[in-house]
C-alpha cells in the first residue's frame, strides 16, 4: 500500500469519526435548556380584517398599523364576531361553498393591559349555516359564546378552553324551526325571532321549554333590547313589534310602532343610538 493511499484512508477515518461525534453531540445540544422569551408586545388596539376572497384574516396592531399575522381559514368566509370576553374571534360561513366551517381564533389582545400576543387559530369545525353576529359581536347565551345553526334550527352554546383537546363543552337547544334567526337573552329566558316564519319564540332558560310564541311579524329581521324596561323590539316588514320580558308583560306583545308616513316597506336593522 502506498503512502498516498494510507493518507487518504486516514482522512476518511477522521471524517467518519467527526460525523459520529457530531451525531452524538447534536441531539444532546437540542435537549439543552433554552431560555423562554415572552412573546408579548405593547399595542393600543388590534384590528381583524376578513378577506373573503383570500380566505384569510389579517391582524393589524395599532398605533403603528403593522400587520402581525395573516391567518388562513376555510373558503370563503362570510362573517366574524368576537366572544363576550373578547378573547376569541369566531369566523364562519362560506359565502359560496357547499360546506360551512367555523374557525376559532385566539385574539391575543388584552385591552386593559394594552398588550398583544400572537393570534392563533385554535380550532375549525363544520357548521350548518352558522349565524349570530350583530355589529361585530358574536351572540351569547348563558354568558357564553353562542352560534345559531340556521339550517337545522339549533342554538349551540360553547364553554371551556379551546386551546386544550377536549376542553370545550357544547350545549344545544332546539329552536322552533330552521330559519334566519335573531335572538336576545334576558335573566331567565331566550327570545328568538324567525325571519320567514314571522314570529318570536320565548324559551325558558332553566328548562329549555317554549312558554310563548308571538306571531304577526312578517320578514322579521333585527332586534334590540332595552335593559331599563326589559322590552324587546323586533323589526317587521311593516312596523316594529314590542315584546315584554318582565312581570306581567313577560312573553306578551305589548305594542307596535308604525313606520314613519311614506316610509317604504323594508327589513329592519338596529344600531345603538344616542
Amino acid at each position: 500500500m502506498g503512502l498516498r493511499s494510507v493518507r487518504h484512508r486516514r482522512r476518511f477515518i477522521i471524517v467518519i469519526v467527526l460525523f459520529i461525534i457530531l451525531g452524538l453531540v447534536s441531539p444532546a445540544l437540542a435537549h439543552q435548556p433554552v431560555e423562554r422569551k415572552p412573546d408579548v408586545w405593547p399595542a393600543d388596539g388590534r384590528l381583524f380584517i376578513l378577506d373573503g376572497d383570500g380566505s384569510a384574516v389579517d391582524v393589524i396592531d395599532f398605533p403603528d398599523g403593522r400587520r402581525v399575522a395573516r391567518l388562513p381559514v376555510p373558503p370563503h368566509p362570510l362573517s366574524m364576531g368576537l366572544s363576550p370576553d373578547r378573547k376569541l374571534l369566531f369566523v364562519f360561513r362560506g359565502r359560496s361553498t357547499e360546506e360551512d366551517w367555523v374557525t376559532v381564533i385566539r385574539t391575543g389582545f388584552d385591552a386593559e393591559a394594552k398588550a398583544a400576543r400572537r393570534p392563533v387559530v385554535l380550532a375549525s369545525f363544520q357548521g350548518e349555516a352558522p349565524g349570530g353576529v350583530e355589529a361585530g359581536d358574536l351572540a351569547q347565551a348563558f354568558g357564553r359564546p353562542a352560534i345559531v345553526m340556521e339550517k337545522t334550527g339549533v342554538l349551540t352554546v360553547y364553554d371551556g378552553d379551546w386551546g386544550r383537546p377536549g376542553g370545550v363543552r357544547v350545549r344545544t337547544i332546539r329552536l322552533a324551526a330552521p330559519d334566519h334567526i335573531h335572538f336576545v337573552e334576558t335573566d331567565d329566558a331566550l327570545y328568538v325571532g324567525f325571519l320567514r316564519q314571522g314570529f318570536v319564540q320565548a324559551i325558558d332558560k332553566a328548562t329549555g321549554a317554549e312558554f310563548a310564541r308571538l306571531s304577526g311579524c312578517p320578514a322579521l329581521h333585527g332586534v334590540a333590547y332595552d335593559p331599563d324596561t326589559g322590552r324587546t323590539f323586533w323589526g317587521c316588514k311593516n312596523d316594529v313589534m314590542v315584546v315584554g320580558t318582565r312581570g306581567p308583560e313577560k312573553g306578551k306583545r305589548v305594542g307596535r310602532i308604525p313606520l314613519p308616513d311614506g316610509a317604504p316597506v323594508r327589513v329592519a336593522a338596529f344600531a345603538a343610538g344616542a
